[in-house]
């Protein structure tokens, strides 16, 4: 997956507690979050489950990110 958004830079990163900054992070990180936790489950359904708690979980802690220490990916 390209990072060719910024998404995974410090300085570019969306804010979580919008909804288009919760898009954005969606569409630059969604397709690869759900590669790996497919390859772990094994599981269709499951993986896109862990996925949606995955970023219902980013959205829910917002207030607690900061793209100074780490980048969205690795947060």
């Amino acid at each position: 997956m390209s990072n060719s958004g910024g998404i995974g830079r410090r300085t570019h990163a969306p804010s979580l507690d919008s909804e288009a900054g919760l898009r954005a992070a969606y569409d630059a990180l969604g397709s690869e979050l759900y590669r790996m936790t497919y390859r772990a489950l094994n599981d269709d359904g499951l993986a896109e489950e862990a996925v949606q708690e995955t970023f219902l979980r980013a959205w829910r802690a917002a207030d607690r990110y900061d793209p100074k220490r780490s980048s969205l990916r690795t947060w």
